[in-house]
């Protein structure tokens, strides 16, 4: 046998594994991509006042996973985000209910400038991050800007 029929004989069971191998990580990418889960509310938003009662509810239990998981089922907030929000809850820098009010992004402004005049600019940047869905540093951006 010549060297370009073993070249052949040897290089196409092996470049067709190759190619194998490509399709079934291409497809087992696409598939990963395709289970993300439906979001029910707007993405990264606060959860509505149902499901922030009954998230209450479950930490007032100490039920923390199980609120977190329904924060992120309700918003689509991400695992940390929720967890962030979970906690906030949890320690009072998120009273009650978001309140649905014509005049909610001033209502915001001044529980914001209140946390940032008392001296406590983190818990001004989480109620921004919660109520809004804006990341770490486009709340503090924010708290920046109030006057």
């Amino acid at each position: 046998m010549s060297s370009t029929t073993i070249l052949i004989l040897v290089g196409l069971p092996v470049g067709a594994m190759m190619l194998g191998f490509i399709a079934i990580t291409f497809a087992a990418g696409h598939a990963a991509r395709s289970s993300v889960r439906p979001v029910k509310g707007a993405p990264g938003g606060p959860p509505s006042p149902e499901a922030f009662t009954r998230a209450q509810a479950l930490l007032d239990r100490g039920k923390k996973i199980e609120a977190i998981k329904l924060i992120r089922d309700d918003t689509g907030m991400g695992l940390k985000e929720a967890k962030d929000y979970a906690e906030a809850m949890q320690d009072g820098r998120i009273p009650g209910p978001p309140a649905a009010s014509p005049h909610g992004a001033g209502l915001l402004s001044e529980r914001v400038r209140a946390f940032r005049d008392a001296g406590d600019r983190d818990s001004a940047v989480a109620l921004v991050q919660a109520e809004t869905g804006m990341n770490r540093e486009e709340a503090v951006r924010f708290v920046d800007a109030l006057d």
